[in-house]
């Protein structure tokens, strides 16, 4: 969808009490221009929707990217795309494809993974490569990470989501514009960050959610965060 028809539910749903529903007629060609406040709420409401956009793909791993880790050595830091958002498993890039565990505060380590090398992410966008695997004569590691969405600024312009997350989008952008007025605890906007972790979880019981709760088959357990 648009970002435009999010709005629309927005205004006439959840945001409707707030004083940024006034964004004006969302058509492509307006019979009224727009004016300067209601061009104001709109980016406010473009905003909301990046950041819903940004946590569903982080908690979902809706958009999967590659990065490969040439002459692997250890405690060798290598520096992560800017897009990264999260690890989702590693592997030696040979024919066996044999994972890697990575170590970091989203995923568990079980058995049956190769102990000898691992990848630590002790920061934002820094990878650490330790351990050596003298059996191995590979000489590249991919790792495949969640990468961030593409930020829209306009209107017309599409988050490029399935429909299966709207309610988590809406409610997520919910959240963000009633953060804005309230930090409060037990103001409205937790109230709605409720909503979006219950939406969350009905998207991964019925089975229709991204790689958050999916098993890999080295059995590499990913707890999902956001």
């Amino acid at each position: 969808m648009k970002a435009s028809e999010y709005i629309n539910y927005l205004v006439n749903g959840e945001t409707y009490k707030l004083a940024i529903q006034d964004v004006g007629d969302l058509a492509v060609n307006p019979a009224v221009a727009v004016t300067t406040l209601q061009e104001t709420n709109r980016q406010k409401f473009i905003n909301y929707l990046n950041l819903a956009n940004l946590a569903v793909h982080k908690r979902f791993h809706l958009l999967q990217k590659q990065y490969e880790i040439d002459n692997p050595t250890n405690d060798e830091d290598y520096v992560l795309p800017d897009d990264f958002l999260a690890p989702v498993y590693a592997y030696y890039n040979d024919n066996d494809k044999v994972e890697i565990p990575i170590k970091d505060t989203y995923r568990k380590i079980v058995d049956n993974v190769d102990t000898a090398v691992s990848l630590l992410i002790p920061e934002p966008f820094k990878v650490t490569v330790k351990g050596t695997d003298t059996a191995k004569a590979t000489t590249q590691i991919i790792l495949v990470y969640a990468a961030s969405p593409t930020v829209i600024t306009k209107v017309n312009h599409s988050l490029n989501i399935s429909n299966v997350y709207t309610e988590a989008v809406l409610n997520y952008a919910a959240y963000k514009a009633y953060s804005a007025i309230s930090g409060d605890i037990k103001a409205e906007n937790n109230s709605y960050y409720l909503r979006y972790e219950s939406n969350c979880r009905q998207v991964i019981t019925s089975g229709l959610g991204g790689d958050n709760e999916t098993e890999t088959n080295t059995k590499l357990v990913d707890n999902g965060f956001i």
